[in-house]
Order: structure tokens, then C-alpha cells, then sequence
């Protein structure tokens, strides 16, 4: 019975450290891991509103810099979300047939369109998301917004908030 219990320790026990090695392995294998130089975390909040609507960008990044071969490389990852917001009731907002908006950044930009045709919109909110692993958004630049609705514009400037 004790020759059991000993041998079961022991073959946990070994299991154990091979799962380690095989963690640490991992990690160590991380090229970014390895030799890790600078790591730049960004988070920005850009705001602002014209009479009808208001706009909000998030950018969310994070820029490595790290040495491999002797060689300096660099990786980034980021995440962004635009929100839209219309400023009125959603009764008024279900008298628009067609929306449409932009945005332009320094690293890109986006934008879209809701058709509601005879399907009201159930929200005020209109949301999109990105990301990727380019360039990551200064937080020093105004974002250019441009929403269109059944023959009427609006255009305004998100600002950074978060500074």
C-alpha cells in the first residue's frame, strides 16, 4: 500500500514539473516576451457633439518594443470603438429613412449606414468596433465626424478627454 501511494506521488510530482517546464517554456519562447524593452499602454477618449448628435471614440492600445537577433522590433495591438449618439427622442429619430456617418482619424477612420426604411430603429446608439495590430491613434489629433440624414449634415470635432 505505501509503494502505491509513493509511486502515485511521485508520478504527480512529475507531472507537476513537466507542466511547469512546459509553461515556462511557453512564455520564454514569446518573442516579445523575450528581452521586452518598452511597453507604451494608450487609452484616449475623444468627445464631442453638434446640435443633433454626439460622438465618442475609444482607442484602447498597447505598443512593444523588444530586441531579437540584436535587432530592435516594435508590436502594437489595439482596440477602438466609435459610438454615435442621436441627441433627440427615438420618435424623431424613426421619422429618418437613411443614416449615414464618418469619421476620419490620422491612422484611418470609419463609418456606416443604417437604412430604416419602414423598420423604426429601437436605439439611439450606433456602435462600431476595430482593431488590429497598425498604427495606434495619437491622442494629440481631432477626429473630423460627418453624419448625414435624409438631406440634412451635420459636422463636428472629437477632442481628446482624457488628457
Amino acid at each position: 500500500m505505501k509503494l502505491r501511494q509513493i509511486i502515485a506521488g511521485l508520478a504527480g510530482l512529475i507531472v507537476f514539473i513537466i507542466a511547469a517546464s512546459l509553461m515556462m517554456d511557453g512564455s520564454s519562447n514569446n518573442a516579445i516576451g523575450q528581452g521586452a524593452k518598452d511597453v507604451y499602454n494608450y487609452e484616449h477618449l475623444f468627445k464631442g457633439e453638434s446640435d443633433n448628435w454626439r460622438a465618442e471614440y475609444h482607442v484602447n492600445a498597447e505598443q512593444v518594443f523588444y530586441e531579437e537577433d540584436d535587432t530592435l522590433k516594435g508590436a502594437s495591438e489595439s482596440e477602438e470603438v466609435f459610438k454615435l449618439i442621436y441627441k433627440g427622442s427615438l420618435d424623431e429619430l424613426a421619422e429618418v429613412n437613411q443614416l449615414e456617418w464618418k469619421y476620419e482619424t490620422v491612422a484611418g477612420g470609419g463609418g456606416g449606414t443604417r437604412d430604416f426604411g419602414e423598420h423604426f430603429p429601437d436605439t439611439k446608439v450606433f456602435t462600431q468596433y476595430s482593431g488590429g495590430n497598425g498604427a495606434i491613434e495619437p491622442g494629440d489629433q481631432e477626429i473630423k465626424v460627418s453624419v448625414q440624414w435624409d438631406g440634412n449634415t451635420e459636422e463636428f470635432t472629437l477632442t481628446n478627454t482624457s488628457n
